[in-house]
């Protein structure tokens, strides 16, 4: 028994049009409110953008743990 009503047409339909290959997912971070705001006033100061910024700090943050854990 299948749930696909009789008038269903497919027969336009585009293969994998909504496909993302894996390596090419970006998750989205969302930060608490205060340091959105932090982000943003630094992000105008710098001329820099958000996502530049916490990149910078996740790279700097995970350098320092790994230079621990060695």
């Amino acid at each position: 028994m299948s749930d696909m009503l009789d008038e269903y047409d497919f027969s336009k339909a585009e293969r994998s049009k909504f496909y993302i290959p894996q390596e090419e997912v970006r998750l989205p971070h969302y930060l608490a409110p205060s340091l959105e705001q932090k982000l943003a006033l630094l992000s105008n100061r710098s001329g820099k953008s958000r996502d530049a910024l916490i990149s910078m700090v996740l790279e700097n943050e995970l350098d320092l743990l790994l230079t621990v854990a060695n």
